[in-house]
């Protein structure tokens, strides 16, 4: 029996029928072997910067997340939020812990802001609304390949299973 938990979920996300769909398309083959949503965890941020400049200072509003497993972080329009219940075993595990995403939260910031000003400012960086969300993902396998899809952006992978064992 599996054991349901809450979770917050990014709600803009393709369906299951939409997710096969996009696969038929890709793939070209009617023989699905498995259709199996996963979702991902991402530490997520709102952060305001006051950047110094000449005449004066400009605040601005950063939406950042910082995967949960690999560490990497990355920016973000607004999206909207949704509680769901789905079933533990379909969650993959948080792999980095909170202080973790904290340091390459900082450090990724400050590189996205040199990046996008091309400065080098001394940034002052408050840190507002952590929170653990998660992304639904589609992984639909067929007898040679599967596909992963991305159900926010709809971007996908073909993986051979050939290579896999």
């Amino acid at each position: 029996m599996s054991q349901y938990i809450s979770i917050p979920l990014i709600n803009e996300h393709i369906r299951k029928k939409e997710a096969q769909d996009l696969a038929k398309k890709i793939i070209n083959s009617d023989e699905i072997i498995s259709i199996n949503p996963f979702y991902y965890p991402y530490y997520h941020y709102n952060v305001n910067c006051k950047l110094p400049f000449l005449f004066g200072g400009k605040r601005i509003t950063i939406n950042a997340l910082i995967d949960a497993c690999s560490g990497q972080g990355l920016t973000t329009d607004e999206f909207g939020l949704a509680k769901v219940f789905i079933p533990k075993e379909q969650m993959l595990d948080i792999k980095k812990q909170q202080v973790h995403a904290d340091i390459a939260l900082k450090s990724f910031i400050v590189n996205h802001l040199q990046r996008k000003f091309r400065t080098f400012f001394d940034y002052k960086t408050t840190v507002e609304n952590r929170s653990v969300i998660y992304k639904l993902f589609w992984m639909i396998e067929y007898a040679t390949e599967s596909v992963l899809i991305d159900s926010f952006t709809e971007d996908f992978e073909i993986l051979d299973i050939k290579k896999r064992a």
